[in-house]
């Protein structure tokens, strides 16, 4: 698949409100459960800089469980300066179901950016073209990722 329309995809799900969009579509086939079943939601990152994996469970339900969300927001952090930014958990809904929009159910993600401090972004923007002054990724509202394969 295009990376094209990986973002365009991406981009759909981030910015969709409405009852009927493809983002709520996507996330409505990815929360179906029986009566009797939870569903655990997991992620498989890694991260391209640090070399680091995580593989979580963050949601069983439509529950999820803050001590994984911490390990996600940690797993995030600025790898610069270890600073870390609490992700609006959604985010880890849209990457769960990005694996599924591709064909590959709980594939690993690189995990190019996620959290960044303003002086990193200062310092990234500095010598590469595209970076944006107030980047979503200050606000911990952006990840750059990859999909192998």
């Amino acid at each position: 698949m295009k990376i094209s329309r990986i973002v365009g995809l991406v981009t759909t799900m981030l910015f969709a409100t409405s009852a009927s969009s493809p983002w709520a579509q996507l996330h409505a086939l990815s929360s179906l459960t029986s009566a009797n079943e939870i569903h655990s939601h997991h992620l498989l990152l890694y991260d391209t800089h640090t070399g680091e994996r995580i593989n979580v469970v963050y949601r069983k339900g439509e529950q999820y469980i803050p001590s994984a969300l911490g390990k996600l927001d940690y797993f995030l952090r600025d790898h610069q300066t270890g600073e870390i930014r609490h992700f609006d958990p959604r985010l880890y809904d849209i990457l769960s179901d990005l694996t599924v929009s591709v064909g590959h159910p709980g594939a690993e993600i690189d995990i190019v950016c996620g959290y960044r401090t303003p002086s990193t972004n200062d310092s990234l923007r500095a010598r590469t073209p595209g970076v944006a002054k107030n980047s979503l990724h200050i606000q911990g509202q952006a990840i750059d990722v990859r999909v192998p394969g």
